[in-house]
């Protein structure tokens, strides 16, 4: 799902030139630890679980673009932003989607109040809000992997299986 949403939404920059052109200076301090979003609550079924932790992840993406969007002034990087956004929302209709058709759930995805922070400094500077959404993407497309990779050996339903490895 999220490791080939990247090269889809911004194929001319890759994870290592962001890497190795982005600075590593917050744009100010992220909100208290107590203050961390309330863990998904899980099932202990590993499929739904993946289907709720994803879902969360991709809200946190679709809330920090809507900030980039609003605060964006280089209407060059504004295509940009809006595909990276409708990739992400598309793949969370996808998954709430699945939650509600396979196992009845009407979950509803919550935000990280880290990435509510970052989103509100968007909002806020205007300037160089790219290098603010891509620390962001690149932080958030890292959590996804490590939710994949929990998830993949310990999947059971083909659909949900199929949605994660593309």
């Amino acid at each position: 799902m999220c490791k080939h949403v990247w090269g889809k939404v911004f194929p001319y920059i890759s994870m290592a030139e962001i890497r190795e052109n982005i600075t590593r200076t917050p744009i100010a301090a992220p909100p208290a630890p107590s203050r961390a979003r309330a863990a998904t609550r899980l099932t202990g079924d590993p499929d739904h679980d993946f289907l709720r932790r994803m879902s969360d992840h991709h809200l946190d993406l679709i809330r920090i673009t809507h900030a980039a969007i609003e605060s964006n002034r280089d209407a060059s990087l504004a295509a940009a932003i809006r595909r990276f956004e409708e990739a992400h929302d598309h793949e969370l209709d996808a998954l709430l989607s699945l939650l509600q058709r396979i196992y009845n759930d009407a979950f509803v995805p919550q935000t990280n109040p880290e990435n509510d922070f970052i989103a509100e400094m968007l909002r806020k500077h205007r300037s160089d809000n790219m290098k603010a959404l891509l620390e962001a993407a690149e932080k958030s497309e890292a959590d996804a992997v490590r939710i994949l990779n929990d998830y993949l050996p310990k999947s059971k339903q083909r659909q949900v299986r199929s949605l994660a490895e593309n």
